[in-house]
């Protein structure tokens, strides 16, 4: 983990998503380890291999008395691959959580741009504003 957290802050993503394969094959369960696995294949514009990274963090449920990993790049980053790749049902649907569970200007405004993209323009003038 700590040898992909220096690649990444050397901008050496390739490495550093590397690093977590071999980190991840020995224990697929890591959370932290598949958001920065994310992360990095964000970074080098590989949307397939990130949004799997992201959906396999997210499904990871934490242990018994544990309280859920929050990391507030994930799901904004989940929800613009899915606008990038023009899944606006998802993209809606993740932009939808994130404007719930926090304030965050840019989630709004994707948010509009999923609803004008599905034609729910009433929906979408609301995100806007």
């Amino acid at each position: 983990m700590t040898k992909a957290q220096i690649c990444i802050n050397h901008q050496n993503y390739q490495e550093a998503a590397n690093a977590l394969d071999v980190l991840l094959e020995q224990n697929p369960q890591d959370q932290k380890a598949w958001i920065l696995r994310g992360h990095a294949y964000y970074l080098l514009k590989n949307l397939f291999d990130s949004e799997e990274s992201y959906i396999n963090a997210l499904r990871i449920k934490p242990a018994a008395g544990k309280a859920p990993l929050k990391d507030n790049v994930l799901e904004m980053r989940l929800g613009i691959i899915y606008a990038l790749r023009r899944s606006w049902k998802d993209a809606k649907t993740v932009f939808l959580k994130v404007c719930k569970d926090r304030m965050q200007t840019t989630a709004w405004i994707y948010l509009g741009l999923s609803f004008i993209r599905l034609n729910e323009l009433t929906s979408a003038e609301d995100a806007i504003s």
